[in-house]
């Protein structure tokens, strides 16, 4: 999780917790540095990608309301159909 727009990482950490979220996120002052390096350019935010923990990416794609369901089959292609009890994604 990368939040753009100067959120406070208080409001971030509360967001994530109040939707039941255990991602890791960027603190708000590291974000748009690592933003630069991780996101392609062709790819503006919002963007959502989806990787490994070596790396490969298993979803890139612009961000819309109706990404939560490519992401859910994304996880499942990837580690099996483990993914129903993700929360559905939301920007932040």
């Amino acid at each position: 999780m990368f939040p753009q727009g100067r959120v406070s990482d208080a409001i971030v950490r509360e967001n994530l917790q109040a939707l039941g979220w255990t991602v890791p996120f960027v603190y708000d002052h590291l974000s748009e540095a690592y933003t630069k390096t991780l996101l392609p350019g062709t790819l503006p935010p919002p963007a959502v990608i989806l990787q490994t923990n070596e790396g490969r990416v298993l979803l890139e794609s612009a961000w819309s309301g109706d990404l939560a369901p490519k992401l859910t089959s994304a996880l499942d292609a990837a580690f099996g159909a483990t993914s129903a009890s993700a929360p559905a994604a939301n920007p932040l």
